[in-house]
C-alpha cells in the first residue's frame, strides 16, 4: 500500500485550500 501517495495527495489538497 502506498502511504507515500497518500501523503502526496493530503499535502496537494492542504496546499490548495491554503492558496484559496
Amino acid at each position: 500500500y502506498e502511504l507515500i501517495l497518500e501523503e502526496k495527495l493530503y499535502l496537494s489538497i492542504r496546499t490548495k485550500v491554503l492558496m484559496d
